[in-house]
């Protein structure tokens, strides 16, 4: 067996017989592919909490900051359209002030769950800093009005 995108890839051994699992042993109950299938697990958690808010569930700046990248590239060779809208939540801070953060927090995740609910499919939003957001869709002219569903 051999490994390629950190996935294994079976070979046939010399004898024609194909292997029944994935243990580099080839044994049924493999210590080494379990401890391969929970770092894998375990990789997956870090890259989803690593590229996205956790309050908001919203994707963040380091996220932002790589689309984009690719995305202005694509609308470059292409020539389709991409909008970018930069929005923030009017008066957040004074609600942290008055009410406290925890008030706050539930005004944050019942706006932005707003937003999810009833932006389309193609709009991509994420969470910038001092709860700043960037509503970015790939393919769609920001002069086309954006699809809203009824919440």
């Amino acid at each position: 067996m051999s490994w390629i995108s950190g996935q294994p890839v079976h070979s046939t051994p010399q004898n024609g017989n194909k292997r029944k699992n994935a243990c580099p042993a080839d044994i049924n109950d493999c210590p080494i592919h379990r401890k391969y299938e929970a770092l894998k697990k375990a990789y997956r958690r870090l890259k989803k909490f690593s590229i996205r808010d956790e309050l908001t569930g919203y994707y963040n700046y380091s996220f932002l900051m790589t689309t984009l990248s690719n995305e202005m590239e694509r609308t470059r060779r292409s020539g389709l359209p991409c909008c970018i809208i930069l929005t923030d939540i009017d008066h957040f801070k004074t609600v942290n002030d008055e009410w406290g953060h925890e008030s706050g927090n539930l005004a944050l995740k019942a706006v932005t769950g707003l937003w999810r609910k009833i932006s389309d499919r193609w709009i991509i939003p994420v969470g910038m800093v001092e709860r700043n957001f960037c509503l970015f869709s790939p393919m769609k002219s920001c002069s086309m009005p954006f699809t809203l569903r009824n919440g």
